[in-house]
Protein backbone atom coordinates (compact mmCIF):
# COMPACT_ATOMS: atom_id res chain seq x y z
CA UNK A 1 0.00 0.00 0.00
CA UNK A 2 1.64 3.13 -1.10
CA UNK A 3 1.14 6.07 1.47
CA UNK A 4 2.14 9.64 0.75
CA UNK A 5 2.14 12.79 2.71
CA UNK A 6 0.92 16.00 -0.11
CA UNK A 7 2.58 19.38 0.11
CA UNK A 8 1.02 22.13 -1.72
CA UNK A 9 3.12 22.15 -4.79
CA UNK A 10 1.83 18.58 -4.96
CA UNK A 11 -1.65 19.75 -5.04
CA UNK A 12 -1.25 22.66 -7.22
CA UNK A 13 0.21 19.87 -9.71
CA UNK A 14 -2.63 17.81 -9.37
CA UNK A 15 -5.04 20.70 -9.97
CA UNK A 16 -3.62 21.84 -12.87
CA UNK A 17 -3.75 18.25 -14.27
CA UNK A 18 0.37 17.50 -14.11
CA UNK A 19 0.48 13.70 -15.13
CA UNK A 20 2.82 12.75 -13.07
CA UNK A 21 1.35 14.30 -9.89
CA UNK A 22 -2.14 12.64 -10.74
CA UNK A 23 -0.67 9.18 -11.97
CA UNK A 24 0.69 9.24 -7.99
CA UNK A 25 -2.21 10.66 -6.30
CA UNK A 26 -3.98 8.39 -8.36
CA UNK A 27 -2.39 5.53 -7.48
CA UNK A 28 -1.66 5.57 -3.34
CA UNK A 29 -4.09 4.28 -0.68
CA UNK A 30 -3.61 6.75 1.18
CA UNK A 31 -2.80 10.55 1.23
CA UNK A 32 -1.78 12.65 4.30
CA UNK A 33 -2.16 16.59 4.18
CA UNK A 34 -1.20 18.25 7.43
CA UNK A 35 -2.78 21.45 8.64
CA UNK A 36 0.03 23.08 7.33
CA UNK A 37 -1.10 22.94 3.98
CA UNK A 38 -4.09 23.30 4.37
CA UNK A 39 -3.20 26.82 5.60
CA UNK A 40 -0.97 27.67 2.58
CA UNK A 41 -3.84 26.95 0.03
CA UNK A 42 -6.45 28.55 1.65
CA UNK A 43 -3.62 32.00 2.01
CA UNK A 44 -3.81 31.38 -1.42
CA UNK A 45 -7.22 30.97 -2.53
CA UNK A 46 -7.82 34.15 -0.73
CA UNK A 47 -5.59 35.90 -3.65
CA UNK A 48 -6.99 34.46 -6.21
CA UNK A 49 -10.29 35.35 -8.18
CA UNK A 50 -11.52 31.48 -7.86
CA UNK A 51 -11.87 31.17 -3.61
CA UNK A 52 -14.82 29.50 -2.97
CA UNK A 53 -14.87 27.44 -6.48
CA UNK A 54 -11.07 26.11 -4.99
CA UNK A 55 -12.40 25.70 -2.01
CA UNK A 56 -15.12 23.79 -2.52
CA UNK A 57 -12.59 21.39 -4.80
CA UNK A 58 -10.28 21.25 -1.81
CA UNK A 59 -13.13 20.32 0.07
CA UNK A 60 -14.42 17.56 -2.32
CA UNK A 61 -10.82 16.17 -2.32
CA UNK A 62 -10.32 16.15 1.45
CA UNK A 63 -13.89 14.33 1.72
CA UNK A 64 -11.97 11.33 -0.06
CA UNK A 65 -11.73 8.48 1.78
CA UNK A 66 -8.00 7.73 0.77
CA UNK A 67 -7.23 11.57 2.13
CA UNK A 68 -6.29 12.66 5.94
CA UNK A 69 -5.73 15.27 7.29
CA UNK A 70 -2.94 14.88 9.62
CA UNK A 71 -1.94 16.86 13.07
CA UNK A 72 2.02 17.70 12.94
CA UNK A 73 4.06 16.49 16.23
CA UNK A 74 7.48 15.99 16.66
CA UNK A 75 7.46 12.33 15.22
CA UNK A 76 6.57 14.61 12.24
CA UNK A 77 9.47 16.72 12.92
CA UNK A 78 11.89 13.72 13.21
CA UNK A 79 10.17 12.24 9.87
CA UNK A 80 10.45 15.75 7.70
CA UNK A 81 14.04 15.79 8.85
CA UNK A 82 15.40 12.27 7.55
CA UNK A 83 13.37 12.72 4.39
CA UNK A 84 15.22 16.31 3.47
CA UNK A 85 18.23 14.90 4.44
CA UNK A 86 17.91 11.97 2.64
CA UNK A 87 16.62 14.09 -0.44
CA UNK A 88 19.41 16.58 -0.10
CA UNK A 89 22.12 13.88 -0.17
CA UNK A 90 20.50 13.32 -3.87
CA UNK A 91 20.83 16.96 -4.18
CA UNK A 92 17.27 18.46 -4.84
CA UNK A 93 15.44 18.37 -1.68
CA UNK A 94 11.48 18.60 -1.77
CA UNK A 95 11.09 18.83 -5.86
CA UNK A 96 8.79 16.92 -7.41
CA UNK A 97 11.74 16.19 -10.26
CA UNK A 98 13.28 13.91 -6.83
CA UNK A 99 10.67 12.02 -6.66
CA UNK A 100 10.53 11.13 -10.06
CA UNK A 101 14.11 9.46 -10.15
Amino acid sequence: MKKILIDTNAYAAFKRNDSFAVEVLRTSAYMGVNIIVLGELYSGFKGGSKELNNRKELEQFLDSPRVNVIQIDEETAEFYAKIYWDLKKKGKPGTLKTLRR
